[in-house]
């Protein structure tokens, strides 16, 4: 199951905690809920920014709207259970062709799992 992280102090626990993968176009952070009674175990839980160094209103929402949608149908299949993901845009989000863009959040997301079936 996957859900939304919306409060503030969930976005700045994954920032400060978790650790995180750049690439060209966004960059991936990731934390590992450990006693969090306010969510689920097996839910995995996702969290888009986009600031203003991006650009306008109308470059920042539709940045967005692409990576929900990619993230939509690429982390049901690449994500581990009770972790939170939250996925910084960069300027170069909102010019990018969508399925470059869909390959490489494939790959990030397929990385950060290898990285943390390997710990276990």
């Amino acid at each position: 199951m996957i859900a939304k992280i919306k409060k503030r102090k969930n976005f700045l626990l994954v920032s400060r905690n978790g650790k995180y993968k750049k690439c060209s176009n966004l960059i991936v952070q990731y934390y590992k809920r450990e006693n969090d009674e306010s969510c689920k175990k097996n839910i995995v839980r996702f969290g888009i920014t986009a600031t203003k160094k991006i650009g306008n209103s109308v470059k920042r929402n539709r940045s967005k709207r692409r990576l929900r949608e990619i993230i939509r149908e690429l982390l049901p299949i690449y994500s581990a259970p009770g972790f939170d993901y939250v996925f910084i845009s960069k300027k170069t989000l909102y010019e990018e062709k969508y399925a470059h863009l869909k390959r490489e959040v494939a790959e990030t997301l397929k990385l950060i799992i290898n990285k943390v079936k390997e710990k276990k």
